[in-house]
This record gives structure tokens, C-alpha cells and sequence, in this order.
């Protein structure tokens, strides 16, 4: 509660209502715990940091026994950092087969972890904050690849970080990670992109890279706000393929800037493509499966499969605020919770978002009628109310994630 913490978090921007979900906000629930004090040991698995004693307390799980145990202290932050730009790249190397582990973050400010959203923190004194989000400090990666070109991660396992797993940003282009796993994380597992919707140059834009093949289990354990994927403004992104599961937020999150970017294309020919999503937003709400933002010409959300078994919060496709000119086609949303509202297995609520082709996904969402259509919002040959899956929708199902095989034909004009 010390400043400019709580200030931050409770500020208040009366045009854009971040402060809706800030204990100001009707929302907000109470506070879910205190940590870091010596008093409140007791529970097996919980530990204190006496800062000034330079000392750990940790109350034992069973059958771990503390004088043979091998206690790993991480010490550092990142573990490889590429430090290339878009006038001087660095280019063409590939790690394969690695291990990262043992992550910390020491984040020694006074401004306290105040997220805005996916990762993104607000800092400093703040009058008011950004009402397209920029300006936002993002938690640190073992990896970071800045300014790189043809940067390939395959078949690497990230494992107890700290805060977050890979970062391809800052113009980075042509790069990829792929076949790698990502679990126990503190932070999200992959950004990819920034959060610049009009950078000085289109070099500083990244683009081209693809997140493929990847299984991310059980991360945001500390900073729930971090997502499974968060790609901001990307020109040519492929997230492929992968399999998410164990969530408190979102899983995947493509764009940024909600509706204060103004309404030219801020990106485009973004692929969100044969994904399995399940056990998400077990913690938080307002987030989804797959969450869109902002205006990108050629982009699509196809052939995933995600699944509301073992949760029963948040939204299946979340096309939220400005997303604009997105294909969705050919996803089976399934497992549905017994109260799920209109508008919860697809969401395009807001009257700022069109351009939107929906059309040939399954659900067995009873709601036969897309939550706030539009004039652009062309929502046609669905099959939803279903209680079995056809074998078309199966065969999505089947090929989905990091081991489904290619995907099948579908009818749609991005396939």
C-alpha cells in the first residue's frame, strides 16, 4: 500500500475505466492474501525472505526432509540476452535441446507489481494512465532476443523461472520457437511483439516469426495477469499448434490498444491456428481462451479447439474492443459450463469491433445468435446446441495442438 503503488492501482481514468477492475471498481473482491512474513508460516511449502538477516524460513513438505535437500536459489534474471536493433540485427543462431531454469526477478522498486494487463506493469508517478496501454514496463524473460533475425528456439524446456520464458521483441523478425516446454513459470511462457501500435520505423515492428508445437502447462503461478502466448503488434505471426493448459489468465492474447488506436491497421496476417486451449481463466476473469485485439487485415482465428472442462469462467473466443477484420472459422468450443451467458463462447460485444467473417465453428453452446451483432459482423453456417461433435468437428479436435497432425480441410478462405 506504500506510493506510488497504491495510487496506481487505484487510479482513476474516467474515459477509458481501468479503473473498473482497481479496488475502486465494483468488481473488486477483496484482498486474496499476504505473503512474505515470518508470522504467517505454518503451511507445508510456504517460505519467508528475511531481507536483512540475508536468511530463508520454509516449513517442509512431507517426506522432504531439509538435510539432504537440494535447495536451488536463483540469483539472476535472464539467462540469455541477444541484444541486436533493427538498424543492427543479430542474426542466424539456434538453440536446440536446452534446458533454462532457475530464474529470479529482482524487481527492487517502490512501485510494486501493479499489472495492467497480460504482463504489462504500471509504473512511476502516474497521473492517469495510457488509455491504449503504451508506456508500460513487461516483466523480464529468461530469453531475450531484441532486434534478432532468423533467432530459432527448438525443442527447449523452460522450467521454474521466476517471471517469464522467451521474449522475441523489439523488431525482432524471422525467428521462431518451436517443439519446447514451458511449466512452472511465475510469469507468462512467450511474448512475441510490442506494444507500439505507430513505432518510428516499420523495421522496429516485429514480424514474420512463429510460436509452433509448443505445450505450456501451469504458468503464471506468482503474476496471474501474464498469459499462456501474449503477442502484441505483430506484422505476420503464426501461433500453431500449441497446447495450453493450467491457466489463471488468458492462453492466448494477439494484439493491443483496444479502441485508442484510432481506426487505421495497427497490424496483420496474424494466425492463431489448430491451438488446444483448456483449463483456463481458473483464477481471473474478463479474459479468454483466445483473446483478439485490434484492426489486422488478414488475420484469422482457425481450427482450435478449446475446452471448458475443469473451468467454467471466461470467454471461448474474445474478440474484444477494436478487433477488426479477423476470419473465425472452423473452431469447436466444447465442454461448455451450465452458465454460460450469450456471448461467452464467442464474444464480439463491443460495437467498435467488425469487419468480422464467424462462421463454420461448432459449440454446444445453447445461444444460436452472435452477442451484439453488427452490420459487419457476418456470422453465418455455424452449428452450435450441439450435444455430439460431427466428424468434421472431431477431426479439428484430432489435430489440434502440440501433436495433432496437420489440419484438416475447412472451409475457410484463410485455410
Amino acid at each position: 500500500m506504500a506510493e506510488p503503488c497504491w495510487h496506481n492501482t487505484v487510479v482513476d481514468s474516467v474515459k477509458n475505466g481501468w479503473s473498473n477492475a482497481s479496488p475502486k471498481g465494483k468488481p473488486f473482491k477483496g484482498i486474496d492474501w499476504f505473503e512474505n512474513a515470518y508470522e504467517f508460516l505454518g503451511e507445508p511449502g510456504q517460505f519467508y525472505i528475511d531481507r536483512h538477516r540475508g536468511m530463508i524460513f520454509y516449513t517442509p513438505r512431507p517426506n522432504e526432509r531439509m538435510d539432504t535437500a537440494d535447495v536451488e536459489l536463483p540469483v539472476v534474471e535472464h539467462l540469455i540476452v541477444i541484444a541486436g536493433s533493427p538498424a543492427d540485427r543479430v542474426h542466424d543462431l539456434s538453440f536446440e535441446n536446452m534446458g533454462f531454469r532457475y530464474t529470479t526477478w529482482l524487481y527492487s522498486h517502490d512501485d510494486g507489481y501493479v499489472p495492467l494487463q497480460a504482463g504489462y506493469l504500471v509504473t512511476g508517478q502516474r497521473k492517469d494512465l495510457p488509455h491504449n496501454g503504451e508506456g508500460m514496463l513487461r516483466i523480464p524473460a529468461a530469453v531475450e532476443v531484441y532486434g534478432g533475425d532468423r533467432i530459432h528456439f527448438n525443442s527447449d524446456d523452460f522450467h521454474a523461472l521466476g517471471a517469464a520464458g522467451i521474449a522475441l521483441v523489439s523488431g525482432t523478425s524471422n525467428s521462431s520457437v518451436e517443439l519446447s516446454r514451458f511449466e512452472d513459470l511465475s510469469g507468462g511462457a512467450v511474448f512475441v511483439g510490442d506494444t507500439d501500435a505507430h513505432p518510428t520505423r516499420s523495421e522496429e515492428r516485429s514480424a514474420n516469426n512463429v510460436i509452433r508445437r509448443n505445450t505450456i502447462t501451469h504458468i503464471a503461478a506468482e503474476y496471474r495477469d501474464n498469459v499462456g502466448i501474449m503477442a502484441g503488434f505483430n506484422d505476420g505471426l503464426s501461433i500453431a499448434h500449441n497446447t495450453l493448459s493450467e491457466m489463471p489468465y488468458t492462453g492466448i492474447s494477439a494484439g493491443w490498444g483496444w479502441d485508442y488506436e484510432g481506426p487505421d491497421d495497427v497490424q496483420r496476417d496474424v494466425h492463431i491456428r489448430a491451438n488446444r486451449i483448456s483449463r483456463f481463466m481458473l483464477t481471473l476473469h474478463d479474459g479468454g481462451a483466445i483473446y483478439t485485439q485490434a484492426q489486422s487485415p488478414g488475420s484469422d482465428v482457425t481450427a482450435n479447439y478449446i475446452s471448458y472442462l475443469g473451468g467454467d469462467n471466461g470467454n471461448g473466443i474474445y474478440l474484444d474492443e477494436r478487433t477488426r477484420k479477423y476470419e473465425v472459422c472452423g473452431n469447436v468450443v466444447w465442454d461448455r459450463p451450465e452458465k454460460m451467458q450469450e456471448g461467452q463462447w464467442i464474444s464480439a460485444w463491443s460495437s467498435w469491433s467488425g469487419d468480422l467473417d464467424i462462421h463454420g465453428n461448432w459449440a454446444n453452446d445453447p445461444h444460436t445468435a452472435l452477442h451484439n451483432p453488427g452490420p459487419t459482423k457476418k456470422f453465418y453456417d455455424n452449428h452450435l446446441a450441439l450435444t455430439t461433435l460431427p466428424a468434421e468437428a472431431q477431426a479439428v479436435v484430432d489435430s489440434s495442438g502440440a501433436t495433432g497432425h496437420d489440419n484438416p480441410s475447412l472451409p475457410c478462405s484463410r485455410n
